[in-house]
């Protein structure tokens, strides 16, 4: 499923893109899927590029913006109307859920105004989900620092505090998705190797598995990293070998945060 809908052109653009005169959002569905394995990672780490998908569908009707750096494409994606920010951070489409890839269209054609979705308004009045309230990372507002999609992609090592943070994410999370009761979670299962597959994986081994898993885009280290803190957060029977082995590893980001785990066996 795929929505649209037209914008004016913000002005941070328009020197940009001269003679453009509007902007049209787009968002598109994504499935959401998890691994069959004890460890998880997000949908979006599971499902094709994102960027790829985006452009493809919206090649041939303009400049296509995805994920740029000149304005957030949730609010672009809200003024559009396309939906409401919920309190998890979360763009909420009626037709799509929390599960849209989004992406923007520059047109020199003029995109009439359009009432605006509701910003940090959940949808669901009165919601029963006592996740979002329980969320350290939402207890507050939206805080980055305490989001586990955020801790698994952050660079160098983990302190004790975050290994045990993210449980068993490995990439991303789906948490927000999965507990929220307007999303319908429904999950496609995914076939993956083993945990122990990502703890001892080589730079050879891992270059050959980049376009067969989209989350490695967040590089070899990172993984190793997170799935040393999801090891030890399964307590796997072999959690205990890889730390050790993992504390002498060249990268600080592998080797910090297996001491950090070690000092806590």
């Amino acid at each position: 499923m795929i929505l649209k809908k037209g914008l004016p052109l913000p002005e941070c653009l328009k020197e940009r893109f001269p003679g453009a005169e509007g902007l049209v959002c787009v968002a598109v569905k994504l499935p959401p899927k998890e691994t069959d394995q004890p460890y998880k990672v997000a949908s979006s780490g599971l499902a094709p590029d994102y960027h790829d998908v985006v452009r493809d569908i919206c090649a041939g009707q303009g400049e296509v913006l995805c994920d740029h750096s000149y304005y957030g494409q949730k609010e672009m994606a809200r003024r559009a109307g396309l939906g409401a920010v919920a309190r998890n951070g979360l763009l909420w489409c009626p037709e799509l859920k929390c599960f849209p890839y989004l992406g923007e269209i520059v047109t020199d054609r003029p995109a009439e105004a359009v009432s605006a979705g509701s910003l940090f308004r959940c949808p669901a009045v009165p919601c029963k989900n006592s996740a979002c309230a329980s969320c350290p990372a939402l207890k507050d507002g939206f805080c980055r620092e305490l989001c586990i999609s955020h801790i698994t992609q952050k660079n160098g090592p983990f302190s004790y505090d975050e290994a045990v943070r993210i449980g068993y994410n490995i990439y991303g999370c789906d948490l927000c998705q999965q507990t929220c009761p307007l999303c319908r979670w429904e999950p496609l299962r995914v076939e993956m190797p083993p945990l122990e597959f990502w703890l001892d994986i080589s730079k050879a081994g891992f270059e050959e598995n980049r376009s067969r898993y989209p989350f490695l885009w967040i590089g070899r280290n990172k993984v190793r990293r997170n799935a040393l803190a999801a090891a030890y957060n399964l307590r796997l029977d072999c959690a205990e070998e890889y730390l050790k082995k993992a504390a002498g590893d060249p990268s600080a980001a592998v080797s910090q945060t297996a001491s950090a785990l070690l000092e806590h066996l």
